[in-house]
């Protein structure tokens, strides 16, 4: 359904909000990832090179294939990177936000299309936490929506 009246200041301000939520939340998790691969590095690396030098082929072995694992998963999905750029962009929906106040609907409407342009990852099961944490925020608890067993466990890790 279509709508028939129009946008106010206060629904962009709440997009805003959403926003900055939404790549904070996605900045959090990527860098919880992104720590557990650091972790994972220094662990493997370190019992390769003990199986190495204790002479024990399999330590070495199968820690060299997690550290190779853990590389390659690394390179692919490259969570530091993207880390910092749901971190940036968070701080520039925020600083939006304290802007939001002097800024007419069509300026603050204008400003929100040219961060919507920034490619940015995603993980949609972060979506409807990132909404309800912004909507009670904004003092419409009534508003929030029900999450799914995903969305609890991953908002959770977040």
């Amino acid at each position: 359904m279509d709508r028939v009246d129009e946008r106010s200041h206060f629904e962009a301000v709440g997009d805003i909000r959403y926003a900055s939520r939404y790549f904070h939340l996605q900045a959090r998790l990527f860098g919880k990832v992104d720590g557990i691969f650091r972790l994972t590095y220094v662990v493997a690396g370190s019992s390769a090179f003990a199986g190495f030098l204790t002479n024990s082929p399999s330590l070495a072995g199968t820690s060299a294939l997690v550290t190779a694992v853990v590389t390659a998963l690394d390179i692919v999905w490259s969570p530091g990177g993207k880390r910092l750029i749901c971190s940036e962009l968070s701080k520039r929906y925020t600083e939006l936000d304290r802007k939001s106040k002097k800024l007419p609907l069509e300026e603050l409407d204008e400003e929100l299309w040219r961060l919507r342009e920034t490619e940015a990852p995603a993980i949609e099961s972060l979506r409807v936490p990132a909404y309800n944490d912004s909507v009670t925020e904004r003092g419409l608890s009534s508003c929030k929506l029900k999450t799914n067993f995903w969305q609890d466990i991953v908002a959770s890790l977040a």
